[in-house]
């Protein structure tokens, strides 16, 4: 009886199972995630991941071991395993972080004045996504209620509300070629107008209108 015919190139590939994981992290390469991106990936989507990468593995497995049929089965495992690894790679990419927001305030040598110092960044922007930065600041009569849900809450403030707090700062920007994006702005405050300032970063696409942002950080701090 004949043996099966094999194709001998397939085996050859096939005898170092760990170009499985190879095979994995050069397609996830390919649709742009590397670097920093590929343990994000992991640390998002650590089952799928894992998942993905034994499919691959014990494809060539499969393969190293298998004759006739089998060959083609590891072969069949591994293209399923790769294509895989194709959506989750590009469902990752648009996994994106929360913005960093950082916040100091300095009383200046002059009297009554305050300087205050801000800094927000953003990374994995879509280009069609701005990033708001805004300044509010309260006086010391503010209620606590409105001071929490203004720089706790998940809305933008578009106008000042009762005289209750003012709009200090409003910068919008948009992500560089890499999607990030950056602003670091000082203002001089009055520190007999304001007790209490805070920042907040907003994500949101350019084109939409909803008052409600998914990404969003806060930072407050009072006036010395």
């Amino acid at each position: 009886m004949s043996e099966p015919v094999t194709d001998t190139r397939l085996s050859e590939w096939a005898k170092n199972p760990a170009l499985g994981a190879v095979a994995v992290v050069a397609v996830l390469a390919a649709v742009g995630v590397a670097g920093d991106l590929l343990p994000r990936l992991v640390r998002n989507q650590p089952l799928w991941a894992a998942l993905l990468v034994s499919a691959a593995v014990v494809s060539l497995f499969v393969m190293l071991i298998g004759r006739g049929p089998w060959l083609l089965v590891g072969t069949l495992l591994l293209a399923a395993a790769l294509v895989g690894v194709i959506f989750l790679g590009v469902g990752s990419l648009s996994e994106r972080e929360i913005p960093h927001v950082t916040l100091a305030v300095t009383q200046k040598a002059e009297p009554l004045s305050t300087t205050v110092a801000v800094t927000g960044t953003a990374t994995s922007q879509r280009s069609t996504e701005t990033m708001l930065v805004q300044v509010l600041g309260f006086p010391s009569a503010v209620d606590p209620e409105v001071l929490s849900g203004a720089c706790r809450g998940s809305r933008r403030t578009d106008d000042a509300g009762d005289d209750q707090f003012s709009v200090l700062l409003w910068n919008e920007s948009g992500p560089d070629q890499t999607g990030r994006s950056r602003v670091e702005t000082t203002l001089d405050v009055p520190s007999d107008d304001f007790a209490v300032v805070c920042v907040g970063v907003f994500l949101r696409e350019r084109d939409r209108n909803d008052a409600e942002d998914d990404r969003i950080a806060w930072a407050y701090s009072t006036v010395p």
